[in-house]
């Protein structure tokens, strides 16, 4: 997918004033597959670095990427995540996926985000097509 179509995908889903200028939106395009569909996007910190979080059909991306380091990319399949939820603080919401191996917490996550984040999580999971 092209870079373009992730900027039109933000402003359709009402986040490009959040994240239409953040740094991981290149190796967010390049990662995304033909046919892949990006329902949620978030940034949050995990393990002591900014990272964003995407939502898509198949499977969630966390992608940390800055100037002077390397980029950084983990995938989580949607058919692992066993439960998630989220804390709406005042300042510094927190976002919490749980998959029978690891249990993944995002903190200082942006509180209007977070039941668009719902929403796309819930959505059926899609399959791959072979």
């Amino acid at each position: 997918m092209q870079k373009d179509n992730v900027i039109k995908r933000l402003q359709e889903l009402y986040l490009y004033d959040l994240y239409g200028f953040r740094l991981e939106l290149k190796p967010l395009a390049e990662l995304l597959n033909i046919g892949e569909i990006l329902n949620c996007v978030a940034t949050g910190v995990y393990k002591g670095r900014r990272r964003m979080i995407a939502v898509t059909d198949y499977r969630v991306l966390v992608i940390a990427s800055s100037v002077l380091a390397a980029t950084e990319v983990f995938i989580i399949q949607r058919s692992a995540i066993t439960s998630y939820s989220v804390k709406k603080r005042l300042i510094g919401s927190n976002l919490h996926l749980e998959t029978a191996k690891e249990t993944y917490v995002f903190t200082n996550t942006q509180k209007r985000i977070l039941d668009l984040f719902l929403w796309a999580l819930g959505l059926p999971v899609k399959q791959f097509d072979t």
